[in-house]
């Protein structure tokens, strides 16, 4: 349902897509994907267009689905053991000037509990959570 780009460069690697090679990025809500072959090989998805709220069928050479990320019931379980504050969106609340630094002290934070991290960011709050 939204389309976010998180990190450094993503939006910038969004918008090249879209603009420079045409791929199309739509907002739906997804029935089913499956593959047709024959004529028009390639592959089927239904969908319902946010916009319009039609049923659409469309034939792709790829389709990329993405969903939202959320963390388990068992990390929140233990965050509340922990006494360590979550956000409205159930990730470790930190702040924007100590991004590893959690509500309970001595207590550090890095990866998806942190947010929707990519790889690379998390191994850099990791080292900044050891140090």
């Amino acid at each position: 349902m939204d389309m976010r780009t998180h990190g450094k460069g993503f939006e910038n690697c969004y918008n090249q897509a879209r603009e420079k090679y045409g791929i199309r990025f739509v907002r739906c809500r997804i029935h089913s994907v499956y593959g047709q072959t024959g004529e028009n090989k390639g592959q089927v998805i239904d969908y319902v267009d946010e916009s319009t709220g039609k049923w659409i069928r469309s034939i792709h050479d790829m389709v990329v689905l993405s969903v939202g990320m959320e963390i388990s019931e068992k990390v929140m379980r233990l965050a509340v053991q922990l006494d360590v504050e979550l956000t409205g969106g159930g990730f470790c609340k930190t702040g924007s000037f100590n991004p590893v630094t959690t509500s309970r002290n001595g207590v550090f934070v890095c990866g998806a509990f942190q947010g929707p991290n990519d790889i690379p960011e998390s191994q850099l709050m990791a080292m900044i959570a050891s140090a």
